[in-house]
């Protein structure tokens, strides 16, 4: 018997640079939109689940309003995008959702939640993206710093699956896994599952559950920065995607 697809809605991992450039006297502007998810998309994609994404700059316009609509998604993820672009609508002079309560009835009602780490998630860089005290952090299995919250290791650090650890989301997995180069300081809350820690025992992935759902803080990235490209082309990620989402998507 094959295995169910899942239905992903995947939020952020997109950006706008505009930059000027100085040469002696002269300057000339340059802007450009990168979008970071693809390599995600088709990882999820190949394996069978549906991937519908949402850019960091249209939220307001694509991002369910409803809870209806949202449960529709088996699994909702955000992915390096701050808390301000999710709450602060174009449309001020009136009452408007609040996308991240939203999502938190979601999970109490029986939704999947992913958050991956970045320079936008949790915390975040300068603590600009500030989760922290918002209902995805009381979702979330684990508790956020109120300061910025990057760990930055540029020589890379070699993660190792303690023996000791057993649940469906690494179930399988070797002990030793890639290196990464950074991640999102977090705590584990009490009643969570760390399933991997860095070396110094800060957690990189935590599982929990909140009301009827799921919810998993995967605290390094998805992309560049803190994703090494051993990370992204290990022969065993796509196992541990596969898993990891079907075990919140409860479909495992």
């Amino acid at each position: 018997m094959s295995k169910a697809s899942l239905s992903v809605l995947f939020v952020g991992e997109t950006n706008i640079v505009h930059m000027i450039e100085h040469k002696g006297l002269d300057a000339m502007e340059l802007t450009r939109y990168t979008e970071f998810y693809t390599p995600v998309k088709r990882l999820f994609e190949s394996l069978g689940h549906s991937f519908t994404h949402v850019a960091c700059h249209i939220v307001h316009e694509q991002f369910p309003s409803d809870l209806e609509t949202l449960q529709m998604y088996d699994v909702v993820i955000l992915s390096d995008i701050g808390s301000n672009t999710m709450l602060l609508h174009p449309d001020y002079l009136n009452r408007t959702v609040n996308s991240l309560s939203l999502i938190e009835k979601y999970v109490a009602a029986g939704g999947g939640f992913v958050m991956i780490g970045g320079y936008f998630s949790f915390t975040g860089f300068q603590a600009k993206a500030r989760f922290k005290d918002t209902p995805i952090e009381e979702l979330l299995p684990v508790t956020m710093q109120p300061y910025d919250d990057r760990v930055e290791i540029p020589e890379g650090v070699d993660l190792v699956l303690d023996s000791s650890v057993q649940h469906p989301i690494v179930a399988g997995l070797p002990r030793q896994w890639p290196h990464i180069f950074g991640y999102n300081r977090t705590t584990a809350k009490e009643d969570a599952d760390v399933l991997m820690q860095s070396p110094k025992g800060d957690p990189i992935i935590v599982a929990g559950t909140h009301g009827k759902g799921r919810a998993v803080a995967y605290t390094t990235d998805c992309a560049q920065d803190w994703a090494s490209q051993e990370l992204l082309g290990w022969d065993k990620y796509g196992q541990l995607w596969d898993q990891l989402l079907r075990w919140v998507g409860n479909k495992n």
